[in-house]
């Protein structure tokens, strides 16, 4: 049957254009950029769809502390391969402390074990935690090596911290791209790089983080679970590697990477809440 339209325009009828179920999020990256003052980079991925998103996915940003997740994951893997024990314990002494030693300033003149030492950084973003593990694993560019040989071949590690919380546009050292950091976390905790139980281990240390309260997980509601590792530099650089579980439902993997004008850590914190409130609505 011709349909009436047609018959009136001799033109034929075009398929209606499918909705676009991310259009809350490019709303939200937008007023995000223009408030926050510079890019940010996000890759997306839900896992109960297959759907991807992406906004400049495949930018480099600073890595800031979203390294020590890598860090954790390398010491469980050495471990899996009996190159140590998590066991293993370190000195940690004075001249280790920096800013934000939640963990290791309370074992100065003492020891730490490895599996100590991964989840500090993990959970709290221990600085010191995680140059000595750092060390441990044999340096930047051992972890850079470590990471070509599980396929990440974008993410660099060049310093320690906390040096390497580059803040320097254009600098390629200490960084990754969203999409790489999406692909290799959920490669860590989903995938067989690990064990069974190291990839239990280090996604409840993201369950556990405590260092991103007032950022995506701030939006979600009751039933919604959120599990992350946040970095963040001095002014400009905040981040953070997300997996959303509404009830019910696979997870949203949500890698994001804020490099904004000048601002305190609260006013970059709230620029995740924005972009929170569009996944849940994405999502709905």
């Amino acid at each position: 049957m011709i349909d009436r339209r047609m018959l009136m325009t001799g033109l034929p009828l075009l398929a209606a254009a499918a909705p676009d179920r991310f259009a809350a999020l490019r709303r939200a990256i937008t007023a995000v950029e223009r408030s926050a003052g510079g890019p940010i980079g996000i890759s997306l991925l839900d896992t109960h769809t297959g759907e991807r998103f992406g906004h400049r996915a495949n930018d480099r940003f600073p890595l800031c502390s979203t390294f020590k997740l890598l860090l954790a994951a390398r010491l469980l893997h050495g471990a899996d391969k009996a190159q140590w024990a998590m066991a293993e314990r370190l000195p940690v002494t004075k001249a280790d402390m920096l800013f934000n030693a939640p963990f290791t300033e309370k074992r100065i003149s003492g020891t730490a074990s490895l599996l100590e030492l991964a989840e500090a950084m993990a959970v709290l973003s221990d600085n010191p935690a995680a140059n000595i593990a750092l060390a441990k694993v044999g340096g930047p560019a051992a972890l850079t090596a470590w990471l070509r040989s599980i396929a990440d071949q974008t993410t660099r590690i060049d310093r320690n911290e906390p040096e390497m919380n580059n803040e320097a546009p254009g600098d390629p050292r200490d960084t990754t791209t969203p999409a790489a950091m999406l692909a290799t976390s959920r490669a860590l905790v989903e995938g067989r790089i690990l064990s069974p139980a190291a990839r239990r281990t280090l996604f409840g240390w993201m369950q556990a983080s405590k260092t991103a309260d007032t950022m995506i997980r701030a939006a979600l509601p009751p039933g919604w679970q959120e599990a992350n590792k946040t970095g963040a530099g001095s002014w400009r650089a905040r981040n953070i590697v997300s997996v959303i579980t509404p009830p019910g439902r696979k997870p949203i993997w949500v890698a994001a990477y804020l490099f904004a004008g000048k601002s305190e850590l609260a006013e970059r914190n709230r620029q995740f809440v924005q972009l929170g409130r569009a996944i849940v609505e994405s999502v709905g």
